[in-house]
Order: C-alpha cells, then structure tokens, then sequence
C-alpha cells in the first residue's frame, strides 16, 4: 500500500529537480554581461583619464594638427586632379607625401596615448575643400595656392608654439621635427603663388611700397 505512494512521491522529486535545473540552466550569465559593460565603462573612463592628463597647449595642438594634416592631404589630391599648373600639380603631391608621414607619427602618438584625434577636418576647412573643389584650370591654381600660403603660415605658428610651450615631450619633439618641412612647404608656396598670380594683397601692397620709395629716391636730388 506504501510502495505506490513513495514511487509517487519519487516521480515528483524528480520532475521538480529536473524543472529546477533546467531554469537555472536557462538563465543569462550576468557575471559576463557585468564584465562587459564594466570593461566599455573602463575604456571610456581609461580615454577620460588620458585627455585630462594633457595640458591646454598640448590638446589645442594635437586636435589642430590632427584636422589640419587631413586637410592638406585632402586638398593636395584635389591639386593632383584639378590644377592646370605642373608645379601646382607637384606642390599638392608633395603635400599628400609630407602630411601623410606626419599624420601616421601623430596617429602613433595618440595610440601609445589612449588619445582619440579627430576623424576629419574642421566646418572651416570642410567649406574650403567645397569652394575648390567647383574651380579647375587657372582660377583652382590661384585659389589653391592663395590658400597654402595662408595655412603654412598658420601651421608654423601652431607648430612653433608647440616646440616651445608644448608640456608633453614627444609631442614637443614631433613639433619641432616637422617645423623645417612647414617652412619647406611654406617657402614653395610662396614662390608658386607668385607664378600662377596668387600673391597675397599684402605681398602686393609691399612690392608697390618699395617701389614707390625706390622711385622717390631716385627723383630726389644730391645735395
């Protein structure tokens, strides 16, 4: 008469354990889910922690150079395909060649680092690609090379200015590496803007003021 009721009592015992078992089995690993959020967590506050750890110059430098070296690349394609000058042609290889190599040393740097650069140029500089972009011929030449003067001119003061105030060593170090190539460029900018008639105003007003004080000189008699 007992034996049915503990064979009974068994089966329950038995689907109920199985029943449990098998709900925990179902259950989602929370210990994984809180590693991997506390590792994304880790990561952000890790970049946090990076950032803070650079000096005003020192960040205000890195997210200059970062979007101003993509520009030059980005431009200096264009002047590959759009300029009708050679040596404008070469000048914007030269600039792809040069910037690139810069930008990898810096892109290095940010990676020992844990710094992130910006992933492409400034609204400035953005609406600068656009406007040039539209011209082709004599006129992209002028324009162009009207503004690497202007930026080189821009981009040795950043770069001075880091070489001599930057805290962070390498950063300091990689200024001053790159400033006699800015110069370089700076010096093939000025003399190609004067052949495809991009001299600055202010370069121009400076010729006619020496003129005209040659010119007085000449008129004014010996005494």
């Amino acid at each position: 008469m007992f034996k049915p009721m503990k064979v009974v009592f068994l089966l329950a015992a038995l689907t109920l354990f199985f029943a449990v078992g098998s709900s925990y089995a179902q259950q989602p690993d929370s210990s994984a889910t809180k590693t991997s959020s506390g590792k994304s967590s880790q990561d952000k506050s890790s970049q946090m922690a990076n950032d803070s750890k650079l000096s005003s110059t020192d960040k205000g430098f890195v997210m200059k150079a970062a979007m101003g070296g993509m520009a030059e690349v980005q431009l200096g394609q264009l002047a590959t395909q759009k300029a009708s000058s050679e040596d404008v042609k070469n000048f914007g290889q030269r600039m792809v060649d040069d910037h690139s190599k810069a930008n990898e040393e810096l892109k290095a740097w940010a990676s020992g680092k844990g710094v992130t650069l910006p992933s492409e140029p400034d609204a400035k500089q953005k609406s600068m690609m656009d406007r040039l972009s539209k011209l082709s011929g004599p006129d992209f030449d002028r324009e162009y090379m009207k503004a690497m003067v202007k930026d080189h001119k821009e981009d040795i003061s950043l770069f001075e200015r880091q070489a001599s105030s930057g805290r962070d060593m390498e950063l300091k170090s990689f200024a001053g590496k790159t400033l006699p190539t800015l110069r370089e460029h700076q010096t093939m900018a000025n003399d190609i803007a004067s052949k495809v008639g991009a001299s600055s105003m202010s370069t121009k007003s400076a010729m006619k003021s020496r003129k005209s004080m040659n010119s007085q000189k000449s008129q004014t008699p010996p005494q």
